[in-house]
């Protein structure tokens, strides 16, 4: 079923993170018939217009192509800017509206985001609304009005991960509700470290991720050891505890830790324990604002809610795909 409150918040998310790339989003039914519109709030009027008359014309809506064994990302261009569309789960399709001139590769990993987190509402789990920002080599837009696809390549990828962070930010809760599903009801502080393994299916471009998981100790007497745990990783959380201060103001020791023994590694910054609104210390804006310092990626999680870690992991294999695996744009 439809969350359009929820998907309502996720398109403004998406609006706002990307201001000057994306004109609008437009939401359609499995049959193609919309349901409802959303555009940038301070557009040019005339402009909103026409691309208003744009959406509701059934030139946009019946070209939006879908079977449900088609699955992907396509792009066509129109008069007033280029469509990229996909499918939301099987309950909806998004359509996005950008500028002629926008880079498709730039805004594919945003679309793809998206229509993750939307079919994931639509399932009735609990997704961030935190859009974490995606730097990508620009290639040469196709030219004309005929629909091609935006594709990875399939494959295989290995990642070793690391999980960085002080003692009691809930690395450990994290790995343990991603892996099993469940927690356990002792809680022990992680003894030097803790090793993992699952792996993660992206069946639109028939990849998997093998993730093998070092959840690190977090106190001070194992840090003579811990350059030794970084060797070979390839990505990795580095978590804090929104309710906990001085576990935000350690992160620029950890971010330093990582990269003085993987100088490649892709992180991200984690702001954890969100389900305690009333305790929170550190907001959204400060962990995003050091994110972007570091140029990483900033979340949020509640490691109580295994839908919220889930896609916490699934952005860090889709980032990591994105950095080894070239985004190509073919014709249909």
């Amino acid at each position: 079923m439809i969350n359009i409150f929820r998907l309502n918040l996720l398109i403004n998310a998406i609006l706002k993170t990307l201001t000057s790339k994306l004109y609008g989003v437009l939401i359609l039914n499995p049959n193609h018939i919309k349901i409802t519109a959303f555009f940038q709030s301070d557009m040019d009027p005339t402009l909103k217009e026409n691309l208003e008359e744009l959406m509701d014309t059934k030139t946009v809506q019946e070209s939006v192509n879908f079977e449900s064994k088609k699955v992907g990302v396509y792009t066509f261009s129109t008069e007033y800017g280029r469509i990229m569309y996909t499918e939301a789960g099987s309950e909806a399709i998004l359509v996005f509206l950008a500028p002629l001139e926008v880079n498709l590769v730039e805004l594919f990993p945003y679309i793809f985001l998206c229509a993750e987190k939307a079919a994931r509402i639509n399932l009735g789990k609990e997704v961030t609304m935190v859009i974490p920002d995606f730097t990508m080599e620009p290639v040469n837009n196709p030219i004309g009005e005929e629909t091609h696809m935006i594709h990875l390549e399939k494959g295989r990828f290995s990642m070793k991960v690391i999980l960085g962070g002080d003692s009691g930010v809930g690395k450990t809760t994290i790995v343990e509700h991603f892996v099993h599903g469940m927690l356990s009801d002792d809680y022990k502080s992680t003894i030097g470290v803790n090793i993992m393994t699952k792996h993660m299916e992206f069946p639109m471009w028939d990849i998997r991720v093998d993730f093998s998981i070092f959840d690190m100790g977090g106190q001070d007497i194992f840090k003579p050891v811990r350059s030794s745990y970084y060797v070979g990783a390839r990505a990795g959380f580095i978590v804090f505890d929104v309710t906990r201060p001085e576990t935000f103001e350690h992160i620029k020791d950890w971010y330093e830790e990582a990269l003085r023994s993987a100088p490649d590694i892709t992180l991200i910054l984690i702001g954890n324990k969100i389900d305690l609104v009333n305790e929170r210390k550190v907001t959204a804006a400060q962990g995003r604002q050091l994110a972007e310092k570091y140029k990483i990626k900033y979340l949020e999680t509640c490691a109580l809610n295994k839908d919220i870690v889930d896609e916490a992991f699934r952005t860090l294999g889709f980032s990591f795909i994105l950095n080894h695996n070239q985004v190509m744009i073919k014709k249909e």
